[in-house]
């Protein structure tokens, strides 16, 4: 499968170093912390630093039965997002958040294998509003996202903005190939990408 996306990093340095919702300095950095104010019953103020998430190393999606393995990925030499090196596994764009953080984290997955055999995303069209992804961090910490939205784009007309760019919540985007094979050019024709948001 060709790689994901063509013009994703002039798209990080339109955004003047803004990559999937963040500066791409905290991105790799995570200085900051939130942090969270608590009132006891004497009025007392406590202030309580939010768990920051690891990176993220297993996918769940009970819907479709994946469990795999997530490789962190960031851009390919044509600076487009690279692709896992495994077809099981799927892959985290690494120079955005981190699933769990404010913003858009991105993870995609070949949708079948050079045989042709299914690959990881290959059901991730059939997902519904509402179906659950579970996203463990190396802290082994789950995180679990709700479905909203599922939507297909012509591979040459893709939303960036939308799929990598700011976000106020903390959302998960999946990517995957669809759409017909160009066997000159080893690519498909369309992507789907299923927009997620925390639960819990």
């Amino acid at each position: 499968m060709k790689k994901i996306l063509t013009g994703l990093f002039l798209f990080i340095l339109t955004l003047g170093g803004v990559a999937a919702g963040t500066n791409l300095s905290h991105s790799l950095n995570h200085k900051q912390i939130p942090q969270a104010s608590l009132v006891n019953a004497k009025t007392a103020k406590l202030t309580v630093k939010l768990a920051v998430p690891g990176n993220p190393k297993i996918l769940r999606i009970p819907k479709i039965k994946v469990d795999a393995n997530i490789e962190s990925v960031g851009l390919d030499k044509e600076k487009a997002m690279d692709v896992p090196k495994d077809s099981d596994n799927a892959g985290w764009f690494n120079l955005g958040v981190k699933p769990g953080e404010k913003g858009n984290g991105v993870l995609d997955g070949h949708l079948d294998k050079a045989s042709g055999a299914p690959a990881v995303f290959w059901n991730v069209a059939n997902l519904v509003s509402g179906d659950k992804i579970i996203v463990t961090d190396e802290k082994g910490t789950d995180r679990t996202f709700s479905v909203i939205k599922i939507a297909q784009y012509p591979y040459d007309n893709f939303p960036l903005q939308e799929v990598f760019g700011s976000s106020d919540k903390a959302m998960l985007n999946l990517i995957s190939c669809n759409g017909t094979w160009n066997s000159l050019t080893h690519n498909y024709s369309k992507r789907t990408v299923v927009y997620s948001q925390l639960s819990k």
